[in-house]
């Protein structure tokens, strides 16, 4: 009998011309889909980073706190950064939108991708998608802290005085009804915020925005920091009438009194004014460069005369880095730090008066042209027709403003 071997080798062949094309389109898209995935991944990688970095800039201080078109640049430079360290040539779409009111930044980004089998069988589209938003948190920089925490008016405005902080807040610890005042016919009182312990006096005609009232005290954001030693007096009962001088750091025992219609120049370092008032009067100019000065002596004030000319800068460095004028804490409530001068428009860093009051009752603006400046006083006063604008652009100055006073962001996503 003839026995025939049957082969099945065609068949083999068959079936895997068949199945081959399934099997190819199974690998590709499982290639396509993990590269989609990854790519979807990071998108959404880039849109959660550039939606932090975007809403820093709601802290970056400033007339204008927030700049949308800064913000949408910083986004998408981040949100490129972060795709082409993960392979991805082709620069994203990236959309910006922000509710200041709520602080919150949201970021959406498209990306395009090379998708192939799943493109051609199932439609998947040549883009990717992520969305975030960020939600800035945390208090404004510090312009202004009146300590005292029983007196009303502790800052206050009177006359055509006005007050106005630029990208900062205002916090007034009093328990007093009337902690904040200012009553006219036209805003007195300005700031990004402005919070009250107790309560305030005035409209919103008055005080833009309207104050917060029951907040917690602010801390003294100086409160640790100590007070310079006193050395023996490098001049004793110093008075400069129409005379040029440069004054180097030292103690200036009996006070020091510059009048008439002198010049004098403080170097870079740390003036101490022991035993007596530190008055610019008259016609002078002063200039500070980096120079700090501390009051010693519990009964003295300070006074800056309306004809003068003064110019001052505290110290980049050293125990009152940040610090233009340090009221030992050993002072009365009744001193003062008066401003009256008609040309005091760069004062740039800190002014700590923590027992006493400033009182600034200039006639033309204060402060408007320095980088920075905040008042950490007892209490603040405003008179006359002074023009006080605190700004907070921190960034275009050397001189670091003291922890507590520029805000910390704190940015969190949202969940």
């Amino acid at each position: 009998m003839v026995k025939f071997v049957v082969d099945r080798s065609g068949n083999i062949a068959t079936m895997f011309a068949i199945i081959a094309p399934a099997l190819l389109a199974v690998a590709g898209a499982a290639l396509d889909f993990s590269v989609y995935t990854k790519s979807l991944r990071d998108t959404q990688t880039a849109a959660d980073t550039a939606a932090i970095a975007a809403a820093k800039q709601i802290f970056l201080g400033g007339e204008n706190a927030y700049d949308a078109e800064v913000a949408r640049s910083v986004a998408s430079a981040v949100a490129v950064s972060v795709l082409e360290s993960r392979g991805h040539a082709i620069a994203p779409t990236v959309a910006v939108e922000a509710d200041l009111d709520t602080r919150a930044i949201d970021v959406s980004i498209e990306q395009q991708w090379k998708p192939g089998f799943l493109s051609e069988v199932f439609g998947v589209p040549a883009f990717v998608e992520g969305a975030s938003t960020a939600l800035a948190r945390g208090t404004a920089s510090v312009c202004v802290i009146a300590l005292n925490t029983h007196k009303a008016h502790s800052i206050k405005t009177d006359g055509k005085g006005r007050l106005i902080g630029n990208g900062c807040a205002f916090f007034a610890n009093s328990r007093s009804n009337h902690a904040i005042r200012a009553e006219r016919n036209f805003v007195q009182i300005k700031a990004e915020v402005i919070c009250s312990t107790g309560g305030f006096q005035g409209g919103a005609h008055n005080i833009d925005p309207v104050p917060l009232t029951d907040c917690p005290p602010k801390d003294d954001p100086l409160a640790d920091r100590p007070e310079p030693t006193v050395g023996l007096c490098d001049h004793n009962g110093l008075v400069l009438t129409d005379e040029t001088r440069t004054l180097a750091p030292g103690v200036y025992c009996g006070g020091l009194t510059i009048s008439g219609a002198s010049d004098v120049t403080f170097e870079t370092g740390v003036h101490v004014i022991e035993g007596g008032d530190f008055v610019i009067d008259g016609t002078s100019s002063v200039v500070a460069d980096y120079a700090s000065f501390y009051i010693a002596s519990p009964n003295a004030n300070v006074t800056i005369s309306g004809g003068t000319t003064v110019e001052m800068t505290a110290q980049r460095s050293g125990p009152l880095a940040g610090i233009l004028i340090f009221q030992t804490r050993a002072a009365t409530a009744q001193t003062s730090v008066r401003i009256s001068s008609n040309d005091a428009r760069k004062l740039v860093g800190t002014i700590y008066v923590p027992r006493g009051r400033v009182n600034i009752d200039a006639g033309a603006p204060v402060a408007d042209e320095s980088a920075y400046t905040a008042i950490v006083a007892d209490r603040v006063r405003l008179g006359g027709q002074a023009q006080v604008v605190l700004n907070t652009n921190y960034s275009d100055t050397d001189v670091p403003a003291p922890e507590g006073v520029v805000a910390k962001p704190d940015i969190q996503l949202k969940n």
